[in-house]
């Protein structure tokens, strides 16, 4: 019997989904906006990190995002740093044991995500749906993942595009093993702010 010769095929590289959202800071007389990208396989802690990279707040405060889950029943559900019960606060989820992929396609409205309950800085968050892309380096539990991008935060008109030459990097190095996780992200901002002239460096890290 005479075999046909296997040809070679080439296998492509593994894809995965990545969400991506719109994240607004709400009460400004200039808008101020940011449009993220996140693994599908991100906690909302994980969003908490990567919004505080983009909106170039410094993680020195409590957080925490509000989702409605049922519209016409008012249910809210509440993800952050829990804090003493006494204190007859609403009861919040830690965030770093709920994934984002388990609640964005529930949520009826976009999210609120409150930073700093002193001043209270409020972001609307809308999930624009998923993206496919190809894997980040990843190297057993842990990956890395980079980015390149016009610094200085956008104008007014979100819809148009941006054909600024990149100007500013980040780079983010995460590990993750049973109910532990880790992770460092720094980067190069290039004048992000319009009023304040200045070049930003920045490093986080949390476990």
């Amino acid at each position: 019997m005479k075999r046909s010769p296997v040809r070679a095929t080439r296998r492509r590289p593994p894809v995965d989904w990545v969400h991506q959202f719109l994240v607004v800071l709400a009460n400004t007389d200039q808008l101020v906006w940011r449009r993220i990208q996140v693994p599908e396989s991100y906690s909302f802690w994980d969003l908490h990190v990567a919004i505080q990279d983009a909106m170039g707040w410094l993680a020195c405060h409590l957080h925490e995002f509000r989702v409605v889950i049922e519209s016409t029943a008012g249910r809210v559900q509440r993800f952050g740093i829990p804090v003493d019960e006494s204190l007859e606060q609403p009861p919040v989820r830690p965030d770093w044991t709920v994934k984002v992929s388990s609640v964005v396609g529930k949520a009826d409205l976009p999210m609120l995500y409150v930073y700093d309950f002193g001043d209270g800085w409020h972001h609307v968050v809308m999930h624009e749906g998923g993206v496919q892309r190809q894997r980040s380096v990843r190297a057993g539990p842990a990956m890395l993942e980079a980015s390149w991008f016009r610094g200085r935060e956008p104008d007014e008109n979100r819809w148009d595009l941006d054909l600024a030459r990149p100007d500013s990097w980040a780079v983010r190095g995460s590990w993750s093993a049973g109910p532990w996780s880790a992770q460092v992200s720094g980067g190069h901002f290039t004048r992000p702010e319009a009023f304040e002239p200045f070049d930003v460096d920045k490093i986080n890290a949390s476990v």
